[in-house]
């Protein structure tokens, strides 16, 4: 379809996220990239980071993001549900519905994701199936920018619409998944807020973990962050924790009230899981759900379509990171470790020596042997079957479930996510049964998850309703579960009078850059007396601020060591030639660090510090830059 007249995007049950609806015809003039999406997708919302940074990278420029949502499940069909996606998923540009997939034919789009890049000619300029590749897009949309400057079809300015998101003001925001702890304490993940709530049997908060701004950092409770965090389990007074948009296993130490990174580098990976590596240095995919049992964890990896196995009890003492069960191949097939077949594993819980497993995206109930990692489907036929189908499990049918509980007696719990129901299964009979599903007022809107408590009741995590609900074996349900509000603290700006020194950017002139691919190293220095944490206690944010269409900035790559005065962080620097002799770039480089004092390990300290770097653009200097950053502490 390259070159080609771009269709309209009609017909349309509704735009979102824009003031009246939008055409193509209106946006003649600017390079428009549509977003093919669903609800319900884990790599759709992998390339949701993407889109993200192509945004900001591209902001002030004639150029669009419009999202195109094609469902996948009945359920997705119906606006309210896309709206309720946009704003949990924080997405800041227009989305039409598309009308039972008439819009994706007119593209003859095969799957979920696939962006399209449409000139501002109106022509089809290129097209890309699969998450979304930055490097890739960048190009692309630059140069489709550059010709359409040349030819003079180019808007001077961008489009302009309004967006306005809805926020929930309730304690809770989305919440994804809850584990009840044998002392009565219940922990839920705030997945909304970006943060863990524990609280005591009364409803009282017994903890807060995470600041409710997404990122990625370690350290005291109040102040680390977390993004989207999903899963949780209980060892003693630790949670383990699936950090779901950091594709990480973060641990919740209560008792001396740290957060540290166990699993995951913070960055997501590329590939399934294969072998025994480091659990550390292993990349991870959306961990969604956990268990734990003598000395391992489950995980149910969302993302590469497996479950893992991490063991945490080895005689060195790092833990590793190993495939239990999948091939990394999306599917519904049984059969051993390496032939079983995933799609986007939600919800796990323990049943003797094997995982009970709701497998989301194939709208089936799994179960894997903890011993060989082999699986066998309950319920459940394939990725485009799915109903609400009660009756002998051969003919059962789910929509996409994600949570899931098992009783002491074997009954098993599954939370219908698109189906707004909790089921029960009895395996001993070979039967699936609809335990609640109201209407009005008792009403449940895509349930996460399910959990049982001490004397067999439910707790329902009703992510929808932004509550969680208390539901009896005998199908009625209770009263919601009183929880007591935690508010969000504003994100702080300090000011002078909170500093120990001033808040001025800090300008630093650097050595010259020759054009190609280099190392920038930045090297973060702590104050005397205070060490770093460990690697992921701090926060680090760049952008180009000047000639973007020269400087380059990839991902963050490492940071090295733990525990030291000074942290070296290393990223990719592409420069391209120069179009002046005397041709400069600046970077603006943000840093947010928790420090520990040198000797007293319970003594914290917020650290930050802010820089705007001059690089000089020669063609025959170095590609690589080392730069010193002083960090200041924090008075509290």
């Amino acid at each position: 379809m390259l070159g080609i007249r771009a269709p309209e995007l009609e017909p349309a049950l509704r735009w979102l996220n824009c003031a009246k609806p939008l055409s193509l015809a209106q946006l003649r003039g600017q390079v428009v990239l549509l977003d093919f999406w669903t609800c319900s997708s884990v790599h759709c919302i992998h390339s949701r980071a993407v889109l993200r940074e192509l945004e900001r990278r591209f902001r002030g420029q004639p150029f669009v993001i419009l999202g195109v949502h094609t469902a996948k499940y009945p359920a997705e069909q119906h606006p309210a549900r896309v709206e309720e996606a946009i704003e949990r998923h924080g997405i800041e540009y227009p989305v039409v519905v598309d009308d039972h997939m008439q819009i994706w034919n007119r593209y003859a789009i095969r799957s979920w994701p696939t962006v399209v890049l449409i000139h501002p000619d109106g022509s089809i300029a290129d097209a890309a199936p699969g998450e979304a590749e930055l490097p890739a897009l960048d190009k692309a949309i630059r140069e489709t920018l550059q010709d359409a400057r040349a030819r003079g079809v180019l808007a001077e300015r961008p489009f302009d619409f309004h967006v306005t998101l809805p926020r929930p003001t309730g304690a809770l925001r989305f919440p994804g998944k809850a584990a009840l702890c044998g002392d009565g304490r219940v922990a839920i993940a705030d997945s909304g807020h970006h943060r863990v709530l524990v609280y005591r049997a009364d409803g009282s908060v017994a903890a807060c973990i995470g600041t409710g701004e997404p990122g990625f950092s370690d350290g005291p409770l109040a102040t680390a962050r977390l993004n989207d965090p999903q899963g949780l389990t209980w060892e003693g007074d630790h949670l383990w924790i699936c950090d779901a948009r950091n594709h990480a296993i973060r641990l919740a130490d209560l008792e001396r009230g740290e957060l540290t990174t166990v699993v995951g580098t913070g960055t997501m990976g590329r590939k399934p899981l294969r072998g025994v590596t480091p659990a550390r240095q292993r990349p991870l995919r959306s961990p969604w759900d956990l268990v734990f049992h003598e000395g391992k964890l489950y995980v149910a990896m969302a993302g590469s379509h497996q479950i893992a196995l991490v063991d945490l009890c080895l005689p060195r003492g790092e833990p590793t990171i190993q495939p239990l069960s999948g091939s990394g191949v999306p599917g519904l097939v049984d059969g051993g470790p390496s032939e079983a077949a995933f799609a986007q594993p939600s919800g796990l819980s323990l049943s003797g020596d094997k995982i009970i497993v709701v497998d989301s995206d194939s709208s089936a109930v799994r179960c894997v042997s903890l011993e060989t990692g082999a699986c066998t489907t309950l319920a459940g036929r394939g990725l485009f079957e799915y109903g609400l189908v009660d009756g002998d499990l051969a003919r059962a049918r789910f929509q996409r479930p994600i949570g899931v509980a098992v009783a002491r007696d074997g009954a098993i719990f599954v939370a219908d996510t698109y189906n707004d129901c909790v089921r029960e299964i009895d395996r001993e009979a070979g039967t699936a049964r609809t335990l609640y599903a109201g209407d009005g007022e008792g009403s449940l809107r895509e349930p996460s998850d399910v959990v049982v408590t001490a004397g067999g009741d439910l707790i329902v995590v009703d992510t929808g309703h932004h509550r969680l609900v208390r539901l009896g074996r005998d199908g009625k349900l209770g009263a919601t579960f009183h929880v007591e509000e935690v508010p969000i603290a504003p994100r702080e700006r300090p000011s002078r009078s909170r500093r120990s020194a001033p808040v001025d950017i800090t300008p630093i002139v650097c050595a010259p850059v020759g054009s190609g691919r280099g190392e920038m190293r930045l090297h973060l220095m702590a104050p005397d007396g205070w060490n770093f944490t460990n690697q992921n206690s701090i926060q680090l944010r760049f952008r180009v601020v000047h000639r973007e269409d020269l400087i380059e900035l990839a991902e963050q790559r490492s940071i090295l060591p733990d525990d030291a005065p000074e942290l070296v962080v290393a990223t990719t620097v592409i420069t391209r030639p120069a179009d002046a002799p005397h041709a400069r770039g600046q970077l603006q480089i943000d840093v947010d660090a928790v420090l520990v004092a040198i000797g007293n390990r319970s003594t914290w300290a917020p650290a930050r510090g802010s820089y705007r770097l001059e690089v000089a653009l020669t063609g025959d200097a170095p590609c690589d830059l080392d730069v010193r950053l002083p960090v200041e502490l924090i008075a509290r």
